[in-house]
């Protein structure tokens, strides 16, 4: 399952901040801002042909494509003269011209070629407004407990903020019909941004997101492993042999788990079932009176498919 974006990851100014630099990334994007909101609407068309219809592991997604230009442009006028600002350009026909200006005290500082994709998963709307809600609530708490703090600009539609005359405090009231409208228009969309030329399709992009979030989560763990519960040592050098032996481990583990994806029974386990089913795996070896040999003790079912995954004989 693919997990909401970083908040300042995925932040415009950050985006901004990768094409200036040149970096290649694809991105998650945040459901909480106009632009996003442009190109899903825009796009909207493509997404009802069967066409679009595309089918990841248990989910279906109905997708669209589209070449858009991010431009970065300063205000010379006005309040807001010497603000840089970002707006989206998208390239709906066969052309991919870049954004021309026609706005007056508007300077284009630069723009960059991108992609953005857009998927429409119905199993994951429920899940979408759940956590729109959740963020909602969160806001709604901050404008409580501070009178001087504002509306951050991605939640200013869905609030009312105001003081009524002699009143002690103001008053913070959700704008239900906004919310309404997010729920039936932007709730179950994934979003993807990139500047990599090699992913061309809304699969290809889904595929490699859901592949980085893996080893995303997988080196998350390994952290908390080469933690190692905090056990202190007394020297630094039997510190560093420990993050050896544990390096060494996490590669070890790291290459059974590709092993057993390819296994319809062990594809499913988490890290942490897989180490729990092989740390009691072992051997018994035979000395010179009882006759050269090992074997196996007593093993379950699912250590036996491990094993066999892995193409060791639990019976050798």
């Amino acid at each position: 399952m693919l997990t909401p974006p970083d908040r300042g990851f995925c932040s415009s100014t950050n985006l901004s901040a990768m094409f200036e630099e040149g970096y290649t990334f694809l991105q998650a994007i945040r459901v909480n801002a106009n632009w996003i909101y442009n190109v899903i609407d825009a796009t909207e068309n493509l997404r009802f042909s069967p066409d679009s219809k595309l089918t990841l592991g248990e989910r279906t997604y109905y997708a669209s494509t589209v070449d858009c230009w991010w431009v970065r442009i300063k205000k010379t006028t006005g309040k807001q003269a010497g603000q840089e600002l970002v707006l989206v350009h998208i390239c709906l026909g066969p052309t991919k011209e870049p954004y021309v200006n026609k706005e007056t005290g508007v300077e284009v500082v630069a723009q960059y070629l991108c992609r953005v994709f857009v998927l429409f998963c119905q199993d994951l709307v429920g899940r979408s407004h759940d956590l729109f809600m959740d963020r909602l609530k969160v806001e709604h708490d901050r404008l409580v407990g501070d009178e001087e703090t504002v509306v951050l600009d991605e939640y200013e539609t869905y609030f009312r903020v105001y003081r009524e005359k002699y009143a002690r405090r103001r008053c913070v009231e959700y704008v239900v019909d906004e919310i309404a409208l997010h729920k039936n228009r932007y709730a179950g969309f994934v979003c993807f941004l990139t500047n990599d030329s090699t992913i061309k399709t809304a699969l290809d992009a889904l595929g490699e997101y859901s592949t980085r979030d893996y080893i995303e989560k997988d080196f998350d763990e390994m952290k908390n492993d080469v933690d190692m519960a905090r056990i202190g040592v007394h020297s630094d050098a039997r510190m560093r042999s420990r993050l050896f032996i544990s390096f060494i481990a996490e590669i070890y583990l790291r290459e059974i788990r590709v092993r057993l994806r390819d296994c319809d029974s062990c594809s499913k386990l988490t890290r942490k079932q897989i180490f729990s089913h092989i740390k009691t795996i072992y051997k018994v070896r035979f000395g010179d009176k009882c006759g050269e040999g090992e074997i196996y003790p007593e093993l379950s079912k699912q250590q036996r498919e491990i094993l066999e995954a892995l193409e060791v004989n639990p019976q050798s």
